[in-house]
């Protein structure tokens, strides 16, 4: 039997302790208790629904890698906000199948590790000229600002310079969008009453338009994008090997024509809207690098030794070439253990198809199929049979000789599905750590009243009140 912790009712199952948990923002507390006193996989109860929990490095492995038996869930919020598409379910995020496998070797192919020097040619001009110009006169000589939104906004504005741009779509309105998106999208469309008073008020219908307004916006600016790119005879030899958007134009049209070889105009339409999905995807995932940046400020405030050796490092050493961030060595160690002890994407979710008459999961029969298998970044980063004083933030644990045990870090996920960007989002974080160091000096002013804590409810990363830093321009020689 798969051991689970004692029912709070037959009825409700384990869902009163779910509740209080997450009215005390600490589900993440709740589920490692649970892995520490009951085992490494265990199965709770939502009312009358099961659902596996695991932090077993070889379910983990099982999971992440066979994508026959463990699929990911479509009916989530981030897909479609009630009827209205927000990222959709055949995003590189979302999808599946062999349009997606298209989609994502096409896409590999632009973020792997050769094509980071070129990438990160423009993305350090851009951001040393048109980025830093903008925060000196947001700063002028002195200004208090929040760390989230100006991080954002920063991240954002590198994707003008990767073939997104629009008079529109400005990042600091792409930045302030995107906020109140994901703050409108709940983490579980299910009947509650502030579900229900959502639904029969004003509130669901001007966040569907907000939605819809924002997608309508993404689509007038990419449709003639998608038409220039279908119009190239040699696409990946004529296509900038920095355009991010034509290339993913360009995985959207092969993807379409493994169904279809004529591009109606019906087609093309229904093309631009998946690359409406695609747009917000990358929205998304920018927001998320924006906030696993802040989580770092937020840790160096608490850690003042930390922060004070990696601002050091970081202003000492010039950076000229890709090659040269290889020498921001304590950086990358602290960005390492910021995406172990705060990980952006803290819980993930498959659902056990049990094909070809298997009802195994891991060492453990099941008598249903299209169970859920849940796992959390933050929990297994969190054991201490896998980690040394997991609650202390030490960036010094990653040495030269250390490796962690295989299937026990995951920020960036591992397997098929592992995150393609990972080398741009590791280098566009120690690009703009090192701008921002090198120009400002930065001092937390949090509130003391309402100081800035991690959502544990959300299964990507909330950051609750303002992560307020005092910016102060440095005179340089």
């Amino acid at each position: 039997a798969v051991p689970q912790p004692p029912l709070d009712s037959y009825i409700h199952g384990h869902k009163p302790s779910l509740d209080e948990a997450n009215r005390n923002n600490a589900l993440l507390d709740l589920f490692l208790r649970w892995m520490n006193e009951y085992g490494d996989t265990i199965i709770f109860w939502t009312r009358t629904r099961p659902s596996f929990l695991t932090s077993c490095p070889q379910l983990l492995y099982e999971v992440t890698t066979d994508l026959v038996r463990y699929v990911k869930v479509d009916r989530l919020p981030s897909r479609a906000f009630y009827e209205q598409k927000v990222i959709g379910y055949k995003s590189i995020l979302s999808g599946g199948g062999e349009t997606w496998a298209v989609k994502r070797k096409l896409l590999t192919k632009y973020f792997a590790k050769t094509n980071m020097e070129a990438l990160f040619e423009v993305c350090k001009k851009h951001v040393e000229t048109v980025e830093l110009t903008r925060l000196r006169e947001v700063v002028g000589t002195g200004a208090n600002l929040e760390m989230t939104h100006q991080l954002g906004t920063v991240f954002t504005s590198y994707l003008k310079v990767l073939g997104f741009s629009g008079k529109k779509l400005t990042p600091e309105m792409i930045t302030s969008q995107m906020a109140k998106i994901l703050d409108v999208i709940p983490e579980q469309l299910g009947i509650s009453v502030a579900m229900l008073r959502m639904k029969f008020s004003g509130e669901k219908a001007e966040s569907v338009k907000m939605i819809k307004n924002m997608r309508e916006v993404i689509g007038l600016s990419v449709r003639s994008k998608m038409i220039s790119v279908k119009k190239l005879q040699n696409p990946e030899e004529e296509l900038q090997e920095t355009d991010l958007l034509g290339y993913i134009c360009l995985a959207v049209l092969r993807a379409a024509t493994i169904q279809t070889k004529e591009l109606s105009k019906d087609i093309l339409t229904k093309l631009v809207d998946l690359l409406v999905d695609e747009t917000m995807t990358i929205y998304f995932v920018t927001d998320n690098l924006a906030k696993q940046v802040t989580t770092l400020m937020m840790a160096i405030q608490k850690y003042p030794e930390v922060g004070e050796k990696m601002f050091r490092e970081l202003r000492e050493t010039e950076i000229t070439d890709y090659k040269s961030l290889s020498r921001l060595r304590y950086t990358e160690k602290c960005i390492m253990e910021c995406l172990r002890d705060s990980p952006v994407l803290q819980r993930g979710v498959r659902r056990f198809l049990g094909r070809n008459g298997s009802k195994k999961v891991a060492n453990y029969n099941i008598e249903t199929n299209n169970i859920l298998v849940i796992f959390s970044q933050h929990v297994i980063h969190h054991r201490e049979k896998h980690w040394k004083d997991p609650y202390v933030f030490n960036p010094d644990r990653w040495s030269d000789e250390f490796s962690p045990e295989p299937f026990t870090y995951l920020p960036f996920l591992t397997g098929p599905r592992s995150c393609i960007a990972k080398h741009y989002s590791m280098f566009v974080m120690k690009l703009t750590l090192s701008v921002l160091a090198r120009n400002f000096d930065m001092v937390p002013n949090f509130d003391k009243e309402n100081p800035p804590v991690i959502n544990q409810s959300r299964a990507l990363m909330r950051i609750n009140n303002n992560v307020d830093y005092y910016f102060k321009p440095l005179q340089r020689n």
